[in-house]
């Protein structure tokens, strides 16, 4: 499925025409969804448009599996992929760290 008309109301994906200079990053952005199509949670659209990053890396770990071998699933709940080796489960979550929060203590302070 494309990306772009499984999304079509995603402000960060509406940045993307298709006959604009992010031509490349609309191909790329495509290809990567591939490799994650049917594996994303409902959260999806959302995520993409607060923390595009975060859900790109998810697409990568996705295709990153596929490429080796493995067969990821997904749920709603819970990590992000599921992959069977041996018999035996793992659980992957794909975490692209933010800034932080400058109000907590255990954050890392802003680099000036």
């Amino acid at each position: 499925m494309n990306i772009f008309k499984n999304y079509p109301h995603s402000a960060f994906l509406k940045k993307l025409p298709d006959d604009s200079a992010f031509l490349h990053l609309r191909e790329r952005i495509e290809e990567l969804f591939s490799y994650l199509d049917g594996l994303e949670d409902f959260h999806f659209e959302k995520q993409l448009d607060q923390d595009p990053h975060a859900q790109l890396w998810e697409m990568m770990v996705g295709k990153i599996l596929e490429v080796e071998g493995y067969q990821p699933k997904s749920t709603d709940q819970g990590p992000d992929f599921v992959i069977e080796k041996d018999g035996k489960k793992v659980f992957i979550e794909a975490v692209c760290p933010g800034p932080g929060d400058d109000t907590n203590p255990n954050s890392v302070p802003t680099i000036a």
